[in-house]
């Protein structure tokens, strides 16, 4: 096969440090164009984001010469200095863990929808039960 033919679609989520509800309506799109600018930096395409005051999802297209773990810390820890360097958020930062699942070409759409629409979502449920069933749905058992 002459070519290399690659798609690789993620889904990541992850939360601010002890869950605080710090992405508040005022901060949300600054937080979020960091965030987006973090993954242009990785040479990754941003397909959604959106998220909730504690936490972040994000669906993007990662570059195939690009390590997954590398680049969710490179956004995170660049992302989270830059939003306490110009003062978006006072003591910001991420948690430590992060949840990234694959996502075939065929679910990007409805990953898309599914992240996009988070606050209709939370109406019905929390955080934890939200990631308990990401998990579940990944083949991760709970410990």
């Amino acid at each position: 096969m002459p070519h290399a033919f690659v798609n690789i679609y993620i889904h990541a989520v992850f939360a601010t440090k002890y869950r605080q509800p710090l992405i508040n309506s005022k901060v949300k799109q600054e937080v979020y164009g960091i965030v987006i600018q973090e993954v242009r930096k990785m040479d990754c395409h941003l397909i959604a984001i959106n998220g909730m005051p504690d936490h972040v999802h994000i669906l993007f297209k990662l570059k195939p010469t690009r390590n997954l773990s590398y680049v969710i810390k490179q956004i995170k820890g660049s992302s989270s200095r830059k939003i306490e360097a110009i003062g978006i958020i006072q003591g910001f930062k991420w948690q430590v863990g992060y949840g990234a699942f694959s996502v075939s070409k065929s679910a990007v759409e409805k990953v898309k929808r599914y992240i996009k629409n988070q606050e209709k979502h939370h109406s019905k449920s929390a955080f934890d039960e939200e990631y308990k069933q990401l998990l579940d749905l990944n083949g991760f058992e709970e410990s």
